[in-house]
């Protein structure tokens, strides 16, 4: 049992540890090339780039995650402390709640 919790234990921890770098989320799309991202605790500034993910994770009880990455795009208006506005390069395909990572 103690070994059952402890290999449990280090799946989660692993899980965590590799979405770590996570900077944010998509909240809304305005149009098809921008959207409104949730910043969390970071800060960007304007002009930088950022990577756009796609999030799927299976796994009821332990979920496993994995980030797959669609495109990047660049921040083209700071909205407050929380929230930016970003332009998706050509091609990046979205939708909310894919998440955003400095690059």
């Amino acid at each position: 049992m103690r070994l059952l919790l402890l290999s449990l234990l280090a799946v989660t921890m692993w899980s965590i540890d590799s979405l770590g770098a996570v900077q944010g989320d998509i909240t809304m799309k305005i149009n098809p090339s921008r959207a409104q991202v949730n910043l969390g605790e970071y800060e960007l500034a304007r002009g930088q780039r950022v990577g756009v993910f796609k999030k799927t994770c299976s796994g009821a009880r332990l979920p496993n995650c994995k980030l797959s990455r669609v495109g990047s795009a660049r921040v083209t208006r700071i909205l407050n402390n929380n929230y930016a506005e970003v332009t998706m390069d050509p091609g990046t395909r979205f939708r909310e709640g894919y998440v955003i990572r400095r690059e």
